[in-house]
């Protein structure tokens, strides 16, 4: 009995390994040490990159929202002030006075064209919806110092619209002297253009040209071309303000 069972223990442990588990592919122990230092660093490359880009990324990210931010911010704010001002001075009894002072009532006029009030700067003329600034005659520059001038006063040279300008502005002015207006020689569309052409309307206006080299125009008793650089007095021209 003993002997049977030493025998049969020996079979089981000589039990032959079957062909399926003698064909695996198992690497051995010093491949596997050879691959894992290559993919230690080809993982070590890479990661550096990857962190870059990503940092870059959120830097880009984070710049865009806070300025999207800010700008709606900022115009929220803006605009929240700008009402409230408007509503501050219109509730502002030294609104209501200076309105009722210089705001005159006109007989038989509606609502709307009493709410119409128009005033200018100081030392600026009114007339329909325009205020006007002529230099005096002892004022002079050249045409493009002129329009600067007038920029810097949030205007511009004199621009021609009607027929009634011009009848108010020969009332107004010396007839012995000379300004600049808004008309010149653009040599971009070899054409002779205004200042601010939304002024423009299809009035045209007639004037002598002197010669070719006279590139800016004047008003005096006459409307005539003359050099640009050529010192004279000029007459600016904005919006009224209305009240």
């Amino acid at each position: 009995m003993m002997n049977m069972e030493r025998h049969v223990e020996y079979a089981l442990l000589n039990l032959p390994v079957e062909s399926s588990h003698s064909q695996l592919d198992i690497p051995s122990r010093s491949e596997v040490s050879d691959q894992e230092p290559r993919n230690k660093s080809q993982c070590n490359i890479w990661y550096p990159k990857i962190t870059i880009v990503l940092f870059i990324l959120i830097i880009i990210l984070g710049c865009t929202v806070g300025i999207l931010v800010h700008q709606l911010y900022y115009k929220d704010e803006k605009s929240g002030k700008e009402r409230n001002c408007e509503e501050e001075i219109k509730n502002n009894c030294s609104y209501v006075a200076m309105r009722d002072q210089l705001c005159i009532k006109v007989p038989n006029t509606t609502m709307n064209q009493e709410n119409e009030c128009r005033i200018c700067p100081v030392d600026w003329k009114l007339f329909q919806e325009n205020c006007y600034y002529i230099s005096s005659n002892n004022q002079h520059k050249r045409w493009n110092e002129s329009q600067a001038f007038c920029e810097g006063m949030k205007s511009h040279l004199l621009v021609i619209e009607n027929q009634e300008q011009m009848i108010f502005l020969n009332k107004i002015i010396d007839e012995n002297s000379s300004h600049w207006i808004g008309l010149y020689y653009n040599d971009s569309i070899m054409n002779w253009t205004w200042v601010n052409c939304e002024s423009c309307k299809d009035f045209q206006l007639t004037f002598k040209n002197t010669s070719e080299v006279n590139q800016c125009v004047l008003r005096a008793t006459t409307y005539y071309s003359e050099k640009c650089h050529s010192p004279n007095s000029w007459i600016c021209q904005r919006k009224a303000i209305r009240l």
